[in-house]
């Protein structure tokens, strides 16, 4: 049987990674804003650790 107390905090966390991947999809839009037409491959770079630690995320829950 479920613990009432853990559904709620688990749900509580749930809305907090949602309310942070929303923010990180903010962060992503900035980085690209403030490169203006200078993109260069350390941008690519800077996206390409961020799917390194998405992809860590991922697997820790059991993804692919």
């Amino acid at each position: 049987m479920s613990n009432p107390k853990a559904q709620s905090d688990y749900h509580q966390k749930r809305k907090e990674i949602e309310r942070k991947l929303k923010a990180v999809d903010r962060a992503i839009e900035a980085h690209r804003a403030a490169a203006g037409d200078g993109l260069n491959w350390g941008h690519v770079g800077d996206l390409a650790h961020v799917v390194e630690l998405l992809e860590q995320v991922e697997r820790f829950l059991g993804g692919q």
